[in-house]
């Protein structure tokens, strides 16, 4: 059985289709300051924040390119018992929390500067987006930790969890 969400995305999927966004999001609200004759504050925090925020995320989209494209891939026999040496030692692939932590601060930085961009359209525009994006974090980061509590009190991978709610689901009906 494949490990894929009830989406049907992987999580590096996803990564790849919400930093894709960001990217182009941020392209264009950069061409649109580049091209301004003087630079207010909240304008230049908009490109620093976009320059930091593009080759963060579009290293996450490489990353998970090539975690993608690495489990197509047939594994050898030395190649396997490798990997099970590394997973015994508690070696992670690229994708564990240092991707998730990677990817947060370039989603973060992204955000930062399309906060900045429509502070510089108008300050109370800002204010709106900066209290929603706020509130709207404070959720996700409550609903992403109480997944790790349940997975970590169940002893299994974020991946198992969402496969084990499939085939239940699909035994009931």
């Amino acid at each position: 059985m494949d490990k894929k969400s009830l989406s049907g995305e992987s999580p590096l999927q996803s990564f790849t289709f919400v930093a894709g966004g960001l990217i182009t999001i941020c392209l264009i609200l950069t061409q649109a300051f580049i091209s301004l004759p003087v630079l207010d504050p909240a304008a230049f925090v908009a490109l620093l924040t976009f320059a930091v925020a593009l080759p963060i995320l579009t290293g996450c989209i490489f990353i998970s390119q090539l975690e993608e494209q690495n489990k197509k891939k047939k594994l050898s026999s030395r190649e396997q018992v490798a990997l099970n040496r590394r997973f015994k030692m508690g070696i992670k692939a690229p994708t564990d929390e240092r991707m998730v932590i990677l990817f947060l601060v370039g989603e973060c930085l992204a955000f930062g500067g399309i906060i900045a961009a429509l502070w510089h359209a108008s300050w109370i525009i800002g204010v709106v987006l900066l209290i929603s994006a706020f509130v709207a974090g404070s959720i996700y980061f409550n609903y992403f930790m109480g997944r790790m509590i349940r997975m970590n009190q169940l002893g299994t991978s974020d991946t198992d969890v969402q496969v084990s709610e499939t085939t239940s689901t699909d035994q009931q009906d």
